[in-house]
């Protein structure tokens, strides 16, 4: 006897929404989920991170988050268009953080070569007004 592991939805009618019947196994929904809804997702992206790459690597990354756990919907928490928004809006956010975080840091190391450099120039001046680089004193 060989047993076959249930959908995540149950069985679902033809009446039902794109997302259900995705999350009852129809593959061809999240195409219908896509085209219902890429445009909100991309645009909420966008006008957090003002950045088009990062735009559509967060709408790409809401949508296949919904492909892999389609149970994490609710319908009986709010619409559908509504969450994936509000997924695009945390994910773009998290971008924005991240990139500032990156730009600080390379900021940051700017700053050290720049520190570095003056170290440098520095003891280079010192070691001019002493007629050269300094020997080590012979102990007899």
């Amino acid at each position: 006897m060989t047993t076959t592991a249930p959908r995540v939805g149950g069985p679902v009618g033809p009446d039902a929404s794109p997302h259900e019947r995705q999350r009852g196994g129809d593959e061809a929904a999240l195409a219908d989920v896509y085209r219902r809804h890429a445009s909100v997702v991309f645009n909420v992206a966008m006008r957090v991170t003002r950045n088009r790459s990062a735009a559509e690597e967060v709408t790409q990354g809401v949508f296949l988050d919904v492909w892999h756990r389609p149970q994490r919907f609710d319908s009986a928490r709010g619409h559908l268009g509504s969450w994936l928004a509000t997924m695009a809006h945390h994910r773009s956010v998290d971008w924005v953080r991240e990139e500032t975080a990156r730009r600080r840091e390379h900021r940051h190391r700017e700053s050290d070569v720049a520190h570095l450099r003056d170290v440098e120039e520095t003891v280079a001046a010192a070691m001019g007004a002493r007629g050269g680089p300094a020997r080590p004193r012979r102990h007899v």
